[in-house]
This record gives structure tokens, C-alpha cells and sequence, in this order.
């Protein structure tokens, strides 16, 4: 018996190497270091947002890659997935990544559904930097006095490198974080070829939702319309990655309102659990 394994372009991101840069974009990253390591492109969607610099060390191309994408996400709130197509790496706006199909009760089943504030939610974002010219640390702080009196005082904190926007950070990553995760599983989900990891589909869903943590499940099934498939931030922001598996910019109902319209990331396979934001 021959056993073959083979790999698409996205293996090579596992190089390591040390890259210093000015005045890119992660799509002028993404081709600096496609043309450094030999590796074929497909579409690369211009990502708009200069990163002033970027001193990375020892870092896999994952994780170079990786770095401004996250920075081009607090910069702008756009999303953009990574992915290999027919062995071409393709970097685009998740907004180019919305189908056309919708999931009903005919092409879903069981689900499970929960919210927290336990992880991936910050109502007080505090960054610093050390200052070597003045000799002190600068502190940069957003926070949501309404969710800190709810919830009490979660913090998220950084230790920046450079301090060029660093409060316009802050107020960003409030923006993306100030708010409950939500996590729904959805199984028996049937299947379309067109999908892949970062699709988007429209779906409807009953979640009877409340502010704080409820878990709920049930079958898909009587009056409940449509369910997501590993829905990613239905009500938008994210800072899960961009390597083939989230969502930006989906519509959630408030809470108390049952029937809800959603747009939502399969971030794998059918049937795959995702948080949501």
C-alpha cells in the first residue's frame, strides 16, 4: 500500500523568518513574502489599511500574516479570509464571501446555543507603552461604563510596541469586544459545494436570547425557520483570524425579539460550532 499526503500552498506558511517592514498593507505583505518563498497567487483583494511598520521575529508566515490582518481589522473593522484555491493563495473581504444560499428546516437539525461573557468579552480595553524618551509608561484606556456596572470589570490589556493610534486602538478593540459571545453548534446541516471556510449564508433562527449566559437546544423543526450553520459574530466584530473561518458584519435581533435574521460563516465543515459575537 502507497500513502500519499499532499498539501496546498497554505504548508509553506509554516516557514519561520524574521521580517522588518514599512508602509504595507497585508496584501503587499502577503505578496512581499509570496515572492520571497516562490508561492503562487490567486486573487488578493487590496486591504486598504497601511500598517506604519512591523518588526516580526522569528515568526511563522502564519503568524506574520496573521498579525496584520488582526491590525487591519482593529484599524478598519474589515474582515479578510486567507485561503488556498486550486493551489493559489487568495486573499479576500469576507464581504466577497456571501452567498446567495439560505439554510431551512429542511437542510438543518439539532443545535445547541449559548451566550457568555466568560471569554472573547471585554468591557475595559487598557493598553501601554513604555515611553524611553520620557522615561514613562503611557496609558491608553476605552471602557463601556454601562457593561462594567452590569458585569463588572473585564480587562483586556496589551503592551504596545509603537503608540502611533494607540488610543483609536483602544476605542476599536471596545468596539469588537464590548459585547457577549455567543457560540451555537448546528448538526445535520446538508451540504453544497459552493461553500467553503469563510462562506457566508443567510439563515433565520429562533433563539429566545437573553443578555446574560442561557444555554439553549433544541430540533429544528414546527415554526422555527432557518438555522445557522457555525454562525461567526451574528451581530458583527471579530477577532478570530482571517485563515479560512470567520464572519464580519452579520445582523443579530435584540434580545427578547424570537425570530431572528441572520447572516452567518460556516467556518469548516457542515455542522461545525463557531463563537459569536
Amino acid at each position: 500500500m502507497v500513502k500519499i499526503t499532499a498539501y496546498d500552498q497554505l504548508r509553506y506558511l509554516k516557514n519561520k523568518d524574521t521580517v522588518v517592514y514599512e508602509d504595507k498593507t497585508a496584501a503587499q505583505l502577503l505578496q512581499m513574502l509570496a515572492e520571497d518563498f516562490r508561492l503562487n497567487l490567486g486573487t488578493v483583494e487590496d486591504t486598504g489599511y497601511s500598517i506604519e511598520s512591523g518588526v516580526e521575529e522569528n515568526q511563522t508566515l502564519f503568524d506574520i500574516l496573521q498579525n496584520a490582518l488582526d491590525e487591519t481589522l482593529t484599524a478598519t473593522g474589515k474582515l479578510y479570509i486567507l485561503y488556498d484555491d486550486a493551489g493559489k493563495l487568495c486573499l479576500r473581504n469576507i464581504e466577497s464571501l456571501k452567498s446567495r444560499l439560505f439554510i431551512d428546516e429542511n437542510g438543518a437539525g439539532d443545535f445547541s446555543y449559548s451566550v457568555s461573557i466568560d471569554r472573547q468579552t471585554y468591557d475595559k480595553i487598557k493598553l501601554t507603552y513604555d515611553n524611553e524618551k520620557t522615561g514613562k509608561r503611557d496609558v491608553y484606556i476605552a471602557q463601556s461604563g454601562e457593561n462594567i456596572n452590569r458585569w463588572g470589570v473585564l480587562q483586556y490589556y496589551e503592551s504596545l510596541k509603537n503608540p502611533t493610534g494607540a488610543q483609536a486602538k483602544a476605542d476599536a478593540l471596545l468596539g469588537l469586544y464590548n459585547r457577549e459571545t455567543r457560540t451555537l453548534d448546528l448538526e445535520d446541516v446538508l451540504g453544497a459545494p459552493s461553500i467553503r471556510a469563510g462562506s457566508a449564508v443567510r439563515v433565520y433562527l429562533e433563539l429566545g436570547d437573553s443578555a446574560f449566559p442561557v444555554p439553549a437546544a433544541g430540533k429544528v423543526g414546527g415554526n422555527r425557520q432557518v438555522c445557522p450553520a457555525g454562525g461567526e459574530n451574528l451581530d458583527g466584530g471579530s477577532r478570530q483570524g482571517g485563515f479560512g473561518g470567520a464572519f464580519d458584519g452579520g445582523r443579530y435581533c435584540p434580545a427578547g425579539n424570537h425570530r431572528c435574521g441572520l447572516e452567518a460563516a460556516l467556518p469548516g465543515s457542515a455542522g461545525s460550532g463557531a463563537d459569536c459575537r
